[in-house]
């Protein structure tokens, strides 16, 4: 993430080692997140949709998750708000047709579909 702005902050000393284990060896395993932590990354991406490199790390820090993990949950996040704002979008404009012909059922039709986006994309290398 070098060409995203990143300021030199006091406080970004502590991660160094983040992208890779400490060990050296890459895991891909699925990390599972706490439900404090998938509550603070929701409450930051409430507030911003992009998280740039001094921010992330500081709240990778606070979350005790890498950068890595912190730039991959906001990617798949946002991902996900995309599909369902497009949904929203659809939904809110068949709606307005149907507004006028009388019934409105068929809306909840596209909620269920985006729970498994998380680190497909990292498969195993």
């Amino acid at each position: 993430f070098a060409g995203l702005g990143v300021r030199s902050h006091p406080s970004h000393s502590h991660h160094h080692h983040s992208s890779s284990d400490c060990d050296g060896k890459k895991k891909h395993t699925r990390p599972t997140f706490s439900g404090q932590q998938i509550f603070a990354l929701e409450k930051t991406f409430e507030q911003t949709k992009y998280l740039a490199g001094p921010e992330r790390a500081k709240l990778a820090f606070a979350l005790g998750m890498t950068e890595s993990q912190v730039k991959v949950w906001f990617q798949n996040r946002r991902t996900k708000w995309r599909k369902r704002h497009a949904a929203d979008m659809a939904n809110a404009k068949r709606r307005h047709e149907k507004s006028r012909g009388g019934e409105e059922d068929e809306v909840e039709s596209e909620e269920d579909e985006e729970e498994e986006v998380n680190l497909h994309e990292f498969g195993s290398l």
